[in-house]
């Protein structure tokens, strides 16, 4: 019950807001949604103190949908490598990879080639989260 109020406060959140679906979310767009700073006690980095991003519900909505759509992603991969094996792995991490460590891999993975952000966002994650992670041995 929580579950359906929480997403109906989103969905409700995001009503006036362009919304995009998941197949044409880009790595850009969801770079921006997802927002760390949004429970930080300074402000924005590179911008003048009181100058920061200003928190609307909408940011937080954002910031919630980036939350769970890079969480459906890494369980969705845990749940295709338990299914189908070893070769259904995409990537190789050590451990359970959180949720904070993607979008960093993510971030760090699209300011490489600034075009990548154009990609789809589900493209983007395999690929950095492949890249961060290689299932290949090293030489």
């Amino acid at each position: 019950m929580r579950y359906a109020a929480c997403l109906a406060l989103i969905v409700g959140l995001l009503g006036g807001a362009q919304t995009t679906r998941a197949e044409d979310l880009t790595v850009g767009q969801l770079l921006q949604d997802c927002d760390f700073s949004l429970g930080a006690t300074k402000t924005v980095e590179g911008t003048p103190p009181g100058k920061g991003k200003k928190v609307t519900l909408t940011r937080i909505a954002r910031h919630l949908v980036c939350i769970a759509y890079i969480r459906g992603s890494l369980e969705t991969h845990v749940v295709l490598f338990t299914r189908l094996g070893r070769a259904a792995r995409v990537y190789c991490a050590p451990g359970k990879v959180e949720v904070r460590t993607a979008v960093t891999l993510l971030g760090g993975w699209a300011k490489k080639d600034p075009e990548r952000n154009k990609l789809p966002a589900a493209i983007g994650l395999d690929a950095a989260l492949r890249d961060a992670y290689s299932c290949l041995p090293k030489p």
